[in-house]
């Protein structure tokens, strides 16, 4: 667990859990500080090797052979076990790639879920083709796919067919949205397990005691999981601000009973400081009126943290 002083800008003073460990959570620690927050970091969910790394490398293997049209990658986590499952062949992701856009069956192209995981793919040294320009989350990627195409059906029934597959790497938890969407759209999904999702220690009884009383008094909510793992623990103000990565992570908060929440418009760390920042200013709208001081009509400044830049992404 880390925290940091809290300093000036529009979340000035307000404590942020990041449930995510410290390693992993600098940009997005770097962001709130920035803004003035004092963000705790804390994981509550922990990843891990899939438990059959050989279908893994298996998959990769049939990616640098060109057996797949497109790999779908659905965040940063799926990055970071790609590349270490081909490091484990004697490659590295950006080779397996490469292989598989020069093999004669046609090139291999890849889609990221939203700018952060296009980001960790460029950093692997890996092309983006396709990232979601609206809703970044698996709903946004069936959005923006383009149809299959119908000259790359074969005579046989063989989902293997290099024109029509799509690898589709991912949690052990993940939900079947995108492979379902892909394979209703004409498309022939291979989904294999990338990692496993189990939960973390337990939260710190200091973490809990601070939720449970508001002295932190907002949430950052990356998966449904983790929303899931925090309902476990805690019962949360309704006062608390909660700021969900995705629509289907709110949709998740929602069935839990915690507070109602914002959702962020991308999963960048500009975009949680600029959802935290309009809520809290909502917030702080309602209570004045709610006591009196302000009227639902009166002019209210609204503070607004500095635009974050978005990493330029091939689409």
């Amino acid at each position: 667990m880390t925290g940091a002083p809290a300093g000036a800008g529009p979340l000035a003073g307000l404590r942020v859990l990041v449930p995510r460990a410290p390693e992993r959570a600098g940009a997005l620690v770097a962001a709130l500080r920035r803004a003035g927050a004092e963000p705790v970091t804390a994981p509550l969910v922990r990843m891990g090797p899939p438990d059959d790394p050989a279908a893994l490398a298996d998959a990769l293997t049939a990616v640098a052979r060109g057996d797949h049209a497109w790999v779908a990658v659905t965040s940063g986590f799926t990055v970071d076990s790609l590349d270490a499952a081909a490091h484990g062949l004697g490659r590295t992701l950006a080779d397996v790639v490469a292989a598989g856009r020069a093999t004669g069956h046609g090139s291999t192209r890849v889609a990221a879920v939203g700018d952060a995981t296009a980001a960790a793919l460029q950093r692997a040294g890996v092309e983006v083709d396709l990232v979601p320009t609206g809703e970044q989350s698996a709903r946004g990627m069936l959005a923006e796919w383009p149809p299959a195409p119908s000259s790359a059906a074969p005579s046989s029934s063989a989902p293997s067919s290099s024109g029509l597959s799509v690898l589709v790497p991912q949690g052990d938890l993940a939900e079947p949205t995108l492979a379902e969407g892909l394979a209703a759209r004409g498309w022939r999904p291979h989904v294999v397990v990338a990692y496993t999702n189990r939960p973390a220690a337990p939260l710190a009884p200091e973490v809990v005691a601070d939720l449970g009383s508001g002295r932190l008094g907002a949430v950052v909510l990356t998966s449904g999981s983790t929303a899931r793992r925090l309902a476990e623990q805690v019962t949360l103000p309704w006062t608390t601000l909660v700021c969900c990565i995705g629509p289907r992570t709110a949709e998740v908060a929602a069935s839990l009973g915690l507070p109602a929440g914002t959702v962020a418009a991308g999963p960048h760390p500009g975009a949680v400081v600029d959802a935290l920042t309009t809520a809290r200013s909502a917030a702080s709208t309602a209570a004045r009126t709610a006591s009196g001081t302000a009227s639902p009509t009166d002019p209210t400044p609204v503070a607004t943290a500095t635009p974050s830049t978005r990493p330029t992404t091939p689409r």
